[in-house]
């Protein structure tokens, strides 16, 4: 597992270039380079499109989730359905299970709850540091 990980991570430092959250940070013309359009025109204008959609006086709102079909937008119902099949996957038997999967292949009750123990700890420790980058920000873009 750790070969396709690493693949993906490296493939994703060299993923595209956001120019949106570039303008956002006030880079417009670093954002503008990054539209990937050869034309000097064209690119000015859709950096200028970016910069006008990001003015826009609308706050966001729970309210904005309603849709017209069910209650709620159709990315919303996408949203729960993953969260609902990440069930499925059966990650959390894993974590509901841990001491009895580390007995039935030798371990004893002692050991078992260790292994748990250190294995949710990490499972944790890994989610806050996610958490703290995610507030970083994005990878550098351009």
């Amino acid at each position: 597992m750790l070969i396709p990980a690493a693949l993906y991570f490296f493939m994703a430092l060299r993923g595209s270039r956001v120019s949106r959250y570039l303008v956002e940070k006030g880079q417009a013309r670093r954002g503008a380079s990054c539209l990937g359009v050869g034309v000097h025109t064209i690119r000015a204008r859709r950096s200028s499109v970016i910069q006008s959609t990001m003015d826009s006086s609308h706050k966001f709102s729970m309210g904005d989730l309603r849709g017209p079909k069910f209650g709620l937008l159709p990315i919303v119902w996408v949203g729960m359905g993953l969260s609902m099949f990440q069930q499925f996957v059966g990650i959390n038997a894993v974590f509901y299970y841990s001491n009895l999967i580390w007995e039935s292949v030798g371990f004893s009750q002692d050991q078992a709850f260790l292994t748990s123990m250190i294995t949710n700890a990490i499972n944790v420790a890994t989610t806050l540091v996610a958490i703290a980058l995610d507030r970083i920000g994005r990878k550098r873009c351009c």
